[in-house]
């Protein structure tokens, strides 16, 4: 009441929260992912929603104060119950995006990284999921014409996000930065149309495995704990869709595990060696 020209401006930015989560999650998981021109479409019904406002902060202050009262007394917050409908759906469209290339991401981790800290995927999934439960009961609500009890419902939820990124900063702030691993959008597409019409040989795939088996025995990169497979085909100088091509079908396994495999070997020599007898098995890990 003391100052009724802020009534409702909150409000005007709502459906900014889908697209920039969603951009957070691939500038998050995609290496060197910038706003292109090609992505603004998305900003276009967020630009006519905040038109929609304008009629409304136009007003008097009293007219402001009276609406204000009405929501308290009535708890219904839109003229049309089918917009706020509308609008719900929008943004748990989003999340669902968001939660896809969340997927995507660990999907990626899985086939080309040796090593895998599961902290920036669970915190992209908590990301995700605990602005979505919210909204997809205010969704329930408004169907019901029940609007009052989805909005505390949905700032409760914003509490508990904020306590939820207070507490990844002191836990491990490092998510707050490039996660590891990022997707090469248009090289990871362009690999998997040359994996399609792969025109690699039996016999050089035999002769990339046998150039792959010396090169883990003699130089060892699998003692490197964030190796991936574009640095151990650049490494030895054969492009990534071949790579992954030898591995996947001669070594009938993924990245992962291949890598992982010299790794347990290594942990067996070490437990066997009497110069490491001192050492636990969480030291030799």
């Amino acid at each position: 009441e003391q100052f009724p020209y802020l009534i409702r401006t909150g409000l005007m930015f709502n459906l900014a929260i889908g697209p920039s989560i969603y951009f957070f999650i691939k500038a998050s998981t995609q290496k060197n992912f910038t706003l292109r021109p090609n992505l603004y479409w998305h900003w276009i019904p967020v630009v006519l929603h905040i038109l929609w406002y304008v009629p409304f902060l136009t007003q008097s202050n009293a007219a402001k104060i009276a609406w204000l009262e009405r929501f308290i007394q009535e708890g219904v917050m839109h003229s049309s119950h089918w917009g706020l409908v509308a609008i719900n759906l929008y943004l748990i469209s989003y999340y669902f995006f968001s939660l896809r290339l969340v997927f995507k991401y660990q999907q990626f981790q899985n086939k080309n990284a040796s090593s895998i800290d599961n902290a920036y995927y669970h915190w992209l999934l908590f990301f995700c999921i605990v602005l979505t439960i919210p909204l997809a009961t205010e969704f329930v609500t408004s169907m019901l014409g029940m609007e009052a009890i989805g909005m505390p419902l949905l700032l409760a939820s914003y509490t508990f996000f904020i306590f939820g990124i207070y507490t990844a900063i002191v836990l491990k702030p490092a998510i707050f930065h490039a996660l590891p691993n990022q997707i090469e959008e248009t090289k990871a597409e362009e690999k998997v149309e040359k994996y399609k019409n792969s025109n690699l040989q039996e016999a050089q795939k035999e002769q990339y495995l046998q150039q792959l088996q010396s090169y883990m025995t003699q130089e060892k990169p699998y003692q490197k704990p964030d190796l991936t497979l574009p640095e151990l085909a650049h490494k030895m100088n054969i492009s990534n869709s071949y790579l992954s091509q030898v591995i996947n079908e001669k070594a009938s396994c993924t990245f992962f595990d291949f890598i992982n495999q010299y790794r347990v070997e290594k942990a067996k020599e070490l437990l066997h060696d009497p110069a490491y007898a001192h050492y636990t098995i969480v030291a030799i890990a």
